[in-house]
Protein backbone atom coordinates (compact mmCIF):
# COMPACT_ATOMS: atom_id res chain seq x y z
CA UNK A 1 0.00 0.00 0.00
CA UNK A 2 2.74 2.73 0.86
CA UNK A 3 4.49 1.64 -2.25
CA UNK A 4 1.94 2.53 -4.25
CA UNK A 5 0.92 5.86 -2.66
CA UNK A 6 4.49 6.95 -2.35
CA UNK A 7 6.11 5.73 -6.14
CA UNK A 8 3.99 8.67 -8.22
CA UNK A 9 5.37 11.31 -6.03
CA UNK A 10 8.72 10.35 -6.30
CA UNK A 11 8.62 9.45 -9.44
CA UNK A 12 7.91 13.37 -10.33
CA UNK A 13 10.69 14.22 -8.09
CA UNK A 14 13.13 12.04 -9.55
CA UNK A 15 12.23 8.83 -11.83
CA UNK A 16 15.35 7.19 -11.92
CA UNK A 17 15.68 6.53 -8.39
CA UNK A 18 12.38 6.27 -7.41
CA UNK A 19 12.12 2.71 -7.65
CA UNK A 20 14.80 2.23 -5.17
CA UNK A 21 13.74 4.66 -2.44
CA UNK A 22 10.41 3.16 -2.13
CA UNK A 23 11.98 -0.60 -2.18
CA UNK A 24 14.39 0.73 0.76
CA UNK A 25 11.05 2.34 2.34
CA UNK A 26 9.56 -0.61 2.34
CA UNK A 27 12.31 -3.26 3.52
CA UNK A 28 12.42 -0.60 6.35
CA UNK A 29 9.26 -2.75 8.37
CA UNK A 30 7.22 0.08 8.23
CA UNK A 31 4.39 1.19 10.59
CA UNK A 32 1.90 3.15 10.59
CA UNK A 33 4.12 5.79 11.80
CA UNK A 34 5.84 8.06 8.97
CA UNK A 35 8.65 10.59 9.18
CA UNK A 36 8.19 13.29 6.57
CA UNK A 37 11.20 15.92 6.43
CA UNK A 38 10.46 19.60 4.82
CA UNK A 39 6.60 19.27 5.53
CA UNK A 40 6.02 22.98 4.61
CA UNK A 41 7.43 22.31 0.92
CA UNK A 42 4.76 21.79 -1.92
CA UNK A 43 5.69 18.16 -2.41
CA UNK A 44 5.99 17.31 1.34
CA UNK A 45 2.24 18.76 1.64
CA UNK A 46 0.82 16.73 -0.95
CA UNK A 47 3.04 13.98 0.67
CA UNK A 48 1.10 14.52 3.96
CA UNK A 49 -2.13 14.65 2.43
CA UNK A 50 -2.09 11.23 1.25
CA UNK A 51 -0.53 9.70 4.20
CA UNK A 52 -2.90 10.79 6.18
CA UNK A 53 -6.00 10.00 3.67
CA UNK A 54 -4.65 6.57 3.66
CA UNK A 55 -4.71 6.26 7.92
CA UNK A 56 -0.57 7.23 8.79
CA UNK A 57 -0.01 9.29 11.71
CA UNK A 58 2.82 11.61 9.84
CA UNK A 59 5.47 13.40 11.66
CA UNK A 60 6.51 16.70 10.09
CA UNK A 61 10.20 18.40 9.97
CA UNK A 62 10.22 22.74 9.67
CA UNK A 63 13.28 24.22 9.52
CA UNK A 64 11.11 27.59 11.50
CA UNK A 65 8.27 26.65 13.76
CA UNK A 66 6.61 30.17 12.23
CA UNK A 67 5.57 27.42 9.53
CA UNK A 68 3.26 25.09 11.25
CA UNK A 69 0.61 26.82 11.58
CA UNK A 70 0.76 27.35 7.83
CA UNK A 71 1.32 24.23 6.92
CA UNK A 72 -1.65 22.97 9.31
CA UNK A 73 -4.06 25.23 7.44
CA UNK A 74 -3.32 24.15 3.97
CA UNK A 75 -3.14 20.66 4.65
CA UNK A 76 -6.38 20.52 6.92
CA UNK A 77 -8.42 21.52 3.91
CA UNK A 78 -7.83 18.22 2.60
CA UNK A 79 -7.98 15.97 5.61
CA UNK A 80 -7.69 15.54 9.42
CA UNK A 81 -4.65 16.67 11.02
CA UNK A 82 -5.22 14.63 13.78
CA UNK A 83 -2.31 12.33 13.00
CA UNK A 84 -0.14 15.25 12.30
CA UNK A 85 2.71 16.62 14.68
CA UNK A 86 5.62 19.03 14.19
CA UNK A 87 9.31 18.92 15.09
CA UNK A 88 11.57 21.83 14.21
CA UNK A 89 14.84 20.89 13.17
CA UNK A 90 17.85 23.04 11.92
Amino acid sequence: MLYNLLKPIIWQINPEIAHDIVIKLLKNNMTEKVLLTGVSGWIAKHTAIELLNSGYEVLGTVRNKNLIEQTKETISKYTSIDKLSFAELD
